[in-house]
């Protein structure tokens, strides 16, 4: 081991790439500086295992990229960790290697030199080319004003970023995977690719693009892909050690686009790409209509040529395996760990000569070895269409294997059951306040409210919507406080045959405005304190209004629940507006049998008990405010409704007040609920249910609320 640390800094000495620095304290923009001498940092670290496996896995824990950061400002931008294995009488060593200042060529150069110093031969190794040097005749020539027009022209009307899966980018710990492509299909790739006049590598970005419009709901996809600035065939470009790759963006259509005329798009495409090689990520991004505070894609693709030896996971355990028989004769085992950029997902095609190897990287839980399946279903489908039919469109192409399409057609459709489909949203209601109307339904700031008046006032309230025109699939917005109110007109639009609208008050004022355009309600109720948040409505009905109320006390609404419009549960019931983070909101209609089919799961897989008590807090505009108020009140148990702007202790004491038995939060407010009480305090608290959803819930939140 000694030994090899001596052949590596030995190799340090020879390349500037290794002895670079980047300073950024207290200067105006971060510079890089080339040291005369770089002194390799070995950290041997203490380690209790009772195998060699439990050695290594601690290791790989303490210090995967992940959680352990490489210090920019010291070179070599590289970190060795020692640890001896007593059980097995060895040592283990992990390199960390960063990608500011190498590329996967320059792994191999390190890897050839240090051979050559093992093998007494460094001293014959030619002088080694400078980085600096290379990179300052790479940018000779560079042409910013180019760079611009060839992204412009290419990226200027994304407006949305291209997300797969949600994934953003979070920091949080990946998996990885990988497969090989079987000969026959790595046989007929190579064969289709040669008949279309393009390289292996065209037909991989095509495929990926498949993937990507499958996973992130688009048709037209942006991705980084990898390009290699060591195109230039000479002696210096591939000797030399650096970081020689840029990731540039590629947009590829696949709505209407035909698989033939697909694939001579992404030839030209990557033609163009290669000569703006040297163009920065941050100005091709420029050049897209996307918000600067979104990135304008989160997937990566990399094609790579490698040797059939070493195309592979460098940590698979065929790899280790024969680490571990090339070092065993010095008891010294070289650990690697995988490489990893910041993209969430990252897919590689490493190109054997023979064959072809698939791996992928992704974060947020998502199965990689399905990522890989994804892949090469889709080599498959675009093969096939290239062989037999080139005018099939791409959007039709499948990346499905048939095992999971038929899972997800037929196996996850297996979801026939009896419920109620032909009732409607507020006959629930109906039916309960029937059934106790003397029973109460929801209680505020410590006021109860029985079925059987809050039904009286519904119809009251039902019958004036009728005469101001609402009637069956009539859109009605709702914008007040969390309040008895609020629940009246719910119940009251549902039974004049309208779809409410939810208009939180606390929203911005233009996207209030956009949702009251886009929509068109009817009219929008309200208070008189509230109402200057929606002057872009029709009308307004204000609830606390005098004339409003003298209306209401002149409806008897006697009747209603018998004689209300003809509606059925194909009617609508209430729109939700997506949030718009990625583009512009849109507005999502749910009919009453939708919502009935979510209330009936509930019934069955967390039915109510009589001594019950719910409380309602989430917003109106959420869908899960859906089943925390019409769940208990089809099913008579009493809702508390929480004043708007409840902080966590307040919260608490109505939690502990009325022995709320389930309770609805975000992530966010759940870790702010575990962090402001202790687990005494949490003790009083009688909630056997707790929901936490409308943002990623970390494992590590999960454990806080295990442990409390």
């Amino acid at each position: 081991m000694d030994f090899y640390l001596e052949a590596l800094r030995a190799v340090i000495g020879r390349h500037d790439a290794l002895r670079t620095a980047i300073f950024w304290k207290d200067l105006a923009e971060p510079v890089q500086v080339v040291l005369r001498e770089a002194l390799l940092c070995v950290e041997e670290v203490e380690l209790n295992g009772e195998s060699e496996e439990d050695v290594a896995g601690q290791i790989c824990e303490k210090f995967h990229p992940s959680r352990y950061q490489i210090d920019f400002s010291r070179a070599p931008l590289m970190l060795v960790v020692i640890a001896h294995d007593r059980e097995n009488n060895r040592w283990l060593m992990l390199q960390l290697l960063h990608h500011l200042v190498i590329d996967d060529v320059s792994r191999k150069i390190i890897r050839e030199e240090i051979r050559s110093y093992q093998e007494g031969c460094f001293d014959e190794l030619p002088a080694a080319p400078q980085f600096s040097g290379v990179l300052a005749t790479l940018h000779a020539d560079d042409e910013k004003a180019e760079h611009r027009s060839f992204f412009r022209q290419m990226l200027a009307d994304v407006e949305e970023p291209t997300i797969p899966f949600g994934l953003v980018g979070d920091g949080n710990p990946s998996t990885k995977a990988s497969v090989d492509i079987d000969p026959e299909l790595s046989m007929r790739i190579r064969s289709v690719s040669a008949a279309s006049k393009v390289s292996a590598a065209r037909l991989c970005h095509l495929a990926y693009a498949l993937v990507l419009a499958k996973i992130s709901g688009q048709s037209d996809v942006v991705f980084g892909t990898v390009v290699s600035s060591r195109r230039k065939a000479t002696l210096v470009m591939y000797s030399v050690v650096g970081p020689l790759v840029n990731t540039l963006p590629i947009r590829i259509r696949v709505a209407e686009t035909a698989a033939g005329d697909g694939i001579r798009h992404v030839d030209e495409l990557l033609h163009q790409l290669t000569r703006h090689r040297n163009a920065s990520l941050a100005l091709a991004q420029e050049c897209s209509s996307v918000p600067a505070r979104a990135p304008l894609f989160t997937a990566l693709f990399n094609y790579r040529h490698r040797a059939a030896s070493s195309g592979r996971d460098p940590i698979s355990p065929e790899s280790q395996a024969s680490l571990d028989r090339t070092h065993a004769s010095r008891q010294t085992r070289l650990g690697v760990f995988e490489m990893r950029t910041n993209y969430p997902l990252n897919v590689a095609v490493n190109d054997l000569g023979d064959g072809f190897h698939i791996a992928a990287q992704v974060e947020g839980g998502i199965d990689p070895v399905r990522i890989c399946s994804f892949m090469r279903t889709a080599l498959e489908s675009l093969v096939d269409a290239l062989e037999r039919a080139p005018g099939t469109l791409l959007r039709s192409l499948q990346v499905l294997p048939a095992r999971e399409r038929d899972q997800v057609l037929h196996e996850w459709n297996q979801t026939q059951m009896d419920y109620p489909s032909h009732l409607c949203l507020h006959e629930r209601f109906e039916m309960q306040a029937k059934r106790t109307p003397g029973a109460t339904a929801i209680v505020y700031e410590n006021q109860p409210l029985t079925y059987g008046d809050l039904n009286r006032r519904a119809n009251r309230l039902a019958c004036l919507l009728r005469e101001k025109g609402v009637g069956p699939d009539v859109i009605v917005g709702i914008g007040l406080d969390r309040s008895p109110e609020m629940v009246l007109a719910l119940l009251g639009v549902l039974k004049a045959g309208g779809a409410y609208l939810p208009l939180d008050p606390a929203y911005p004022r233009e996207r209030l405005a956009f949702m009251i355009s886009d929509a068109q309600p009817q009219c929008v109720i309200t208070s008189r304190a509230l109402s200057p948040a929606f002057a872009g409505a029709q009308s307004l009905l204000c609830v606390d209004d005098p004339e409003t109320l003298i209306l209401l006390d002149r409806m008897s609404g006697a009747g209603l629940d018998h004689s209300g419009p003809r509606l059925t549960s194909a009617n609508s019931a209430c729109i939700f507006y997506t949030s718009g983070s990625t583009g512009r909101p849109r507005g999502v209609v749910l009919e009453h049998r939708n919502l009935m089919n979510r209330l009936a799961w509930m019934d069955a897989y967390l039915p109510f008990s009589e001594d019950e008590t719910c409380i309602a807090r989430v917003s109106l505009s959420f869908a899960d405010s859906i089943c925390e108020i019409f769940g208990p009140l089809s099913q008579g148990i009493p809702t508390v409704l929480t004043p708007e702007s409840t902080g966590t202790g307040r919260l608490t004491d109505l939690l502990v007040s009325h022995g709320v038995t389930r309770l609805v939060l975000v992530p966010s407010l759940l870790r702010s609920l575990l962090e402001s009480h202790t687990k005494q305090q949490l003790s009083r608290l009688k909630v056997r249910y707790w929901f936490s959803s409308g943002e990623a819930l970390t494992a590590s939140l999960a454990r806080k609320f295990s442990e409390k």
